[in-house]
């Protein structure tokens, strides 16, 4: 009998999409990590990068309100 991988579960599809997220961000707006993880993971945002972004720049990352607004110059 041939065996076969059985399917990833949600859980561990859902950490990379959340880890593809939160690098995707980073790069958008230059934030550290775990800001970028919360922001993804709040409710308001429900995972997207535009809005976490935003969520980012209202909560404190001042290098991520920069970068968002086109400021930053790295």
């Amino acid at each position: 009998p041939r065996l076969t991988a059985a399917p990833s579960p949600p859980a561990a599809r859902s950490l990379a999409s959340l880890a593809s997220l939160v690098k995707e961000l980073r790069a958008s707006t230059g934030a550290p990590l775990m800001e970028c993880k919360k922001a993804l993971s709040d409710p308001e945002v429900d995972g997207d990068v535009s809005k976490a972004a935003d969520w980012l720049r209202k909560h404190g990352s001042a290098r991520a309100a920069r970068k968002v607004d086109g400021r930053d110059a790295s």
